[in-house]
């Protein structure tokens, strides 16, 4: 087995948080796939996504069409942001019932041009409404928005391992390197590098203000894994202690390499209903390659619709090159 990273700062109870965060989805929440491009919402909100020189291209809603993808492309036709719509009947009715959808960004334009949308496929809308650990920080209602870097099928096989035989909702623990020049700056492993079910783990921005006593309004999370692994050959199994049980998970090598696969945007519920009063970008850090050589975001925003609702988006793409460069 490869020695475990201890270069990287871990940030104290984590193995909570994510046991909080993936359950209540998985165990309570509703989960929906979305609808095609096009359906749902007929009328587009009074305030469109800025720059206002740009066109907004929509994607897919939930089946209750309340959210839906879209993308911007600048006068020249590249992609200037992606990002999902949360509508303002839809923002005001999340109460306490959890809620989940997939959905796919647009790929083409109204006049049938193709939309680049770089190595990103689709998203992952997730409402906490009871927040999760650490408490005190992210325990608060709030949403996860996963822009992911891999393929639906390939995420959705993020399963297996103790999911057949225990309630925890995490295939195991990871034991692969991400490379030093792939990593964002600032950010760390959880303390238990919990592999999470349709998801991967997680890394946090430890510079973030809620980390520094700061109340949590909104920040970005990357997400981490090796695609090579097979969730039925662990490596190894280790037991650590969740929830003050002690549980055995199987230990994922892959092929010793993984790789940023997802950005997340998390945004509390009461921002989005009342503290957004105008367009708040905020810029990320980002690692010095990636995975392929291509454009990838350097800032997430939020933008109030006029309507009650609001728009979270990624952008700010520039060009990085790839880990084989």
């Amino acid at each position: 087995m490869i020695p475990r990273q201890t270069t990287k700062r871990h940030i104290d109870g984590i193995d909570r948080r994510l046991f909080l965060k993936t359950t209540a989805v998985l165990a309570g929440g509703t989960f929906a796939t979305g609808t095609a491009s096009g359906s749902g919402r007929d009328s587009g909100p009074s305030e469109l996504p800025t720059p206002a020189d740009h066109d907004v291209h929509w994607g897919e809603s939930d089946e209750a069409g309340g959210l839906r993808t879209y993308a911007t492309t600048d006068p020249e036709g590249r992609l200037s942001s992606l990002g999902v719509h949360v509508g303002g009947d839809a923002l005001m009715a999340f109460d306490e019932g959890e809620h989940a959808a997939h959905l796919h960004f647009p790929e083409t334009t109204d006049d049938g041009a193709e939309i680049d949308s770089h190595q990103f496929t689709h998203m992952g809308f997730h409402y906490n409404p009871q927040g999760h650990a650490p408490p005190g920080v992210y325990d608060v209602p709030h949403f996860d928005c996963h822009f992911y870097m891999m393929a639906e099928d390939a995420v959705e096989g993020i399963s297996g391992g103790p999911l057949e035989s225990t309630p925890l909702p995490f295939v195991g623990l990871a034991d692969y390197d991400v490379p030093a020049d792939q990593f964002p700056p600032e950010y760390t492993f959880e303390e238990h590098r919990l592999i999470v079910e349709g998801m991967g783990e997680h890394l946090l921005d430890g510079t973030a203000p809620e980390f520094r006593g700061e109340a949590f309004t909104h920040t970005n999370v990357y997400g981490a894994y090796d695609p090579s692994i097979d969730p039925a050959q662990p490596a190894d199994t280790e037991v650590i202690t969740l929830e003050g049980e002690r549980v055995e998970l199987p230990v994922y090598e892959g092929d010793g390499d993984g790789r940023v696969h997802f950005v997340e945007p998390m945004v509390t519920t009461d921002f989005l209903r009342d503290g957004l009063e105008e367009e708040t970008a905020v810029d990320i850090a980002t690692p010095e390659v990636f995975f392929e050589a291509d454009e990838y975001p350097t800032a997430y925003a939020m933008m109030p619709d006029g309507d009650g609702g609001a728009y979270v988006a990624i952008r700010e793409f520039e060009e990085f090159p790839g880990a084989d460069q």
